[in-house]
């Protein structure tokens, strides 16, 4: 009984266990992930012409179906490499900031140190002056250099 009768709508429709020996495949073995669902081999030379057109049919369809498994892969790369440019792209942006707060602590930390030294330099100035502040000289020179003590107004 040849498939094309056995797919028409007046007899019984085709049944897969037909199909799959025309195309050769076997039923009992399970798929692996990696293999291929087909055995691409060489056709026999008593394959009818149906079964030649079946596995045509169900290798145009594999075809179909690997086609459009590359196509989601494809666009699932291209997203996953846009993803890893935008992760990129935000690393060196925070890496920059970092980079630029990093920078402004030391230049506050040298202020700093600046002015703490020119406050030690100032405050020893200072208290090498204040065992002399109140001496009657440097009383008489402040009063003449501010011109009195701005009580004769």
């Amino acid at each position: 009984r040849s498939l094309r009768s056995a797919a028409s709508p007046q007899q019984s429709p085709a049944r897969f266990k037909d199909v799959a020996n025309c195309v050769g495949l076997s039923l009992h073995e399970p798929r692996s992930a990696g293999a291929p669902s087909l055995k691409l081999g060489k056709v026999p030379r008593s394959a009818s012409p149906e079964q030649l057109r079946c596995k045509l049919e169900w290798l145009r369809a594999e075809q179909r179906a690997e086609k459009l498994r590359v196509k989601a892969m494809q666009h699932s790369f291209s997203e996953s490499m846009l993803l890893a440019n935008k992760a990129k792209r935000r690393a060196e942006k925070k890496k920059a900031s970092l980079d630029l707060r990093e920078q402004i602590a030391k230049n506050v930390d040298k202020r700093i140190g600046h002015l703490t030294e020119e406050l030690e330099a100032v405050d020893f100035a200072t208290k090498g002056k204040s065992t002399d502040m109140f001496s009657q000289d440097s009383l008489a020179s402040t009063a003449a250099s501010s011109g009195g003590f701005g009580l004769n107004r």
